[in-house]
């Protein structure tokens, strides 16, 4: 899809009918809109995600009442949407018109042939949905502000929700939950035909480790979502503390910051270390039950070997040589019935057989390799609980120190100071808590799945079925066979797009941010990390956190265009849509702002983004302009009078542009087109 045009008509800010053109253009693919912060750069972001999908971002405030207010006062009811576009080389125009008064709401998709308007039948929002689904939308049409969050261990969780929307997860994942539903009714009819009870029980018994596991499954769910509040509350204190001017206050944060990264560092070598000690425990644990064994192996072996038993004197091949040639090796002649011929034929009792030397050999080489495990195993273990106890140790030092800089802080007597910094000590222990708890839950899901696994195979042994028992027995298994296809889709997928994530991010990375840094995705989680060239964990400032979700965002997009094309019965197929995006830069600095503003429209075919002055002017002006194809300014009109409220200009182009006007006509914002697109 690209955009063509948007015309409103009494949306909020914009009395009146008022219409943006939008560049097209593959070279110069971006379409600037001024505005001062209040005039209506989120307004007219919401204008687009209402007029597709009938609903606004989460911080448009009073998102019920829609009219302007000049326009409701002069009696006027009524305001519209209308949005021109291309898709497929095709052009549609979509509206949604509203009737303030009745609160009626119509939307309408027309395809435009020859400048004739051919209504889209039978659904236009089904129709919208297959070009960008609604589940993107969100991430297509962009609210810039607070984007920095989702760059740290509070965002893992939407992280995770913007792969799988912009994966087409959705509909697989209620698809799931239909199959789960017909399943159980299955079960149901299938109780009623096993009259003697060979299945029914067992699939019952399966049924309820089912239920167990899915609650198991939504308990981890909810836990993660408390782990991403308690990141939350513990990202505000932390702020308001690094931001305190109390300088005592500010350098003891600072130094339990550090500390709280290196117990980050620690914990994550304890995890290493026991992972570690898990995997010596599975190698040696044979070992030390085979110890005699292999010895008392080893020594029969040799033992034999010395009485010339092992292996046998003779092969019995050579003996059955000699027996068909009739010739021994020395060259006389064995005839049958003669006493050399009976003497060679006794031989083969006492001849090895070479399969028999295999055995002998593999044994001896496992027998051996249990001993030199043996010798092994002690002192790998041991370093290993070694490790694990100095780690411990050390993180038990780390806490001591950083709790005694809690107090510290507390002793501060400064009651906002003293409130954050118990709310953060509390939220990180109740974190800590909730992490626990998670580990736990993983542990049952794994335990849950293994038992599930089990009856599974014991249902499949079942035989002697009648046929009506054997119809749903089969009914049920196709349902199972279909919701693994589905899981095992949705899991490769997840991963191998999350490896692209990481490659695209940290490309980015390697180019344009100053430090030695990379970035971590969480495989679970999917919170990203910065991690320094010591394979440590750092703390992204805030203008980081905002470079690492804008390329997130844009690496996302540039997935989703990728994926336009896919053929899956699972998953929903990627889009090619204009990023539109308010306010996007928020915190960076001068560099950091043109190198993001260089890479996004790099990633979409159209980008459209809506900046205040100090989003623009400086090194995002430099780096923007040849890429720009059209641009506007949205021009403040106030019906009062100025009593000495600034009137601001932009510059574009060499020519100044008011930001704002008083005494005006009425209250409204004015589009107007600037630069030389004019």
């Amino acid at each position: 899809m690209k955009i063509l045009s948007v015309e409103l008509k009494n949306f909020r800010q914009f009395y009146g009918r008022q219409i943006v053109h939008f560049s097209t253009d593959e070279e110069k693919n971006i379409t600037l809109i001024h505005a001062e912060n209040g005039v209506g750069k989120t307004a007219f972001l919401n204008a687009i995600l209402w007029c597709f999908y009938a609903k606004t971002t989460d911080n448009f405030s009073n998102a019920q009442n829609l009219l302007n207010d000049s326009a409701a006062n002069e009696g006027q009811t009524s305001l519209f949407v209308q949005i021109e576009f291309e898709e497929d080389g095709h052009i549609f125009s979509a509206i949604r018109t509203l009737n303030a008064k009745t609160r009626d709401t119509k939307f309408e998709v027309y395809r435009v042939v020859d400048n004739n308007y051919e209504m889209v039948k039978p659904d236009p929002n089904l129709f919208i949905n297959n070009i960008i689904p609604k589940d993107m939308a969100n991430y297509f049409f962009f609210q810039g502000e607070g984007v920095g969050s989702l760059a740290q261990d509070a965002g893992g969780g939407q992280i995770k929700r913007a792969v799988r929307d912009i994966l087409g997860f959705k509909v697989a994942e209620e698809a799931k939950n239909d199959l789960a539903k017909i399943k159980t009714s299955y079960r149901t009819e299938l109780r009623k035909v096993d009259k003697a009870d060979e299945i029914s029980s067992k699939e019952d018994e399966l049924s309820d480790h089912e239920k167990i596991l899915k609650n198991q499954q939504n308990d981890l769910e909810d836990r993660n979502k408390e782990q991403n509040l308690y990141s939350e509350q513990i990202a505000v204190a932390n702020k308001f503390l690094a931001n305190s001017n109390h300088v005592v206050v500010k350098r003891k944060h600072a130094e339990r910051n550090d500390m709280e990264m290196q117990l980050k560092v620690r914990r994550k070598e304890l995890a290493d270390a026991h992972s570690k000690k898990i995997r010596l425990i599975r190698d040696y644990s044979y070992v030390a039950f085979a110890s005699e064994l292999s010895l008392q192996g080893l020594d029969f072996i040799d033992e034999e070997e010395l009485k010339g038993k092992l292996p046998a004197p003779l092969n019995v091949q050579v003996v059955k040589d000699i027996v068909e040639r009739e010739e021994c090796l020395c060259g006389a002649p064995i005839h049958p019935g003669t006493q050399a011929f009976e003497n060679i034929q006794k031989l083969t009792k006492d001849a090895a057989d070479p399969a028999l030397l295999n055995r002998i050999h593999s044994a001896r080489s496992q027998l051996t390799l249990v001993q030199d495990k043996l010798g092994n195993a002690k002192g790998d273990l041991t370093e290993n609980y070694g490790v694990c106890e100095q780690k411990e140790k050390e993180i038990a030092d780390l806490e001591h120190r950083k709790e005694a800089i809690s107090i510290e802080i507390d002793d501060v007597n400064l009651e906002d100071i003293s409130r954050f910094n118990k709310n953060l000590r509390l939220a990180e222990n109740k974190k800590m808590e909730t992490v626990r708890a998670m580990a736990r839950l993983e542990r049952d899901i794994e335990e849950t799945e293994g038992k599930i696994q089990s009856i599974r195979a014991s249902l499949s042994r079942v035989s002697h079925l009648d046929r009506d028992v054997k119809n749903f027995k089969r009914l049920i298994d196709t349902t199972d066979q279909i919701l693994e296809t589905i899981n095992e889709t949705l899991s490769s997928t997840e991963a191998l797009v999350r490896r692209e994530l990481y490659k695209k991010i940290n490309s980015f990375l390697e180019k344009f941010v100053r430090q030695d840094y990379t970035a971590e995705i969480d495989p679970e989680t999917y919170a990203i990390q910065l991690i320094n060239r010591d394979d440590k964990p750092v703390g992204a400032s805030d203008g980081q956190r905002l470079i690492l979700s804008l390329t997130f965002i844009s690496s996302l997009l540039e997935i989703a265009r990728e994926r336009k094309k896919l053929s899956s019965n699972i998953l929903t197929a990627g889009a090619i849509a204009p990023f539109v995006i308010d306010a996007p830069f928020g915190v960076l600095d001068n560099m950091y702002k043109a190198n993001i503003a260089e890479v996004i429209p790099q990633s979409v075919g159209q980008v459209i983004f809506l900046l205040s002055s100090s989003h623009w002017e400086g090194s995002v002006e430099e780096k923007l302009r040849k890429k720009v194809g059209k641009e506007y300014n949205l021009l403040l009109e106030v019906a009062s009078p100025q009593n000495g409220r600034e009137a601001n200009i932009i510059r574009i182009e060499g020519t100044d542009y008011q930001t704002a006007v008083y005494d005006a006509e009425k209250d409204r914002t004015i589009i107007q087109e600037v630069g030389n697109y004019v």
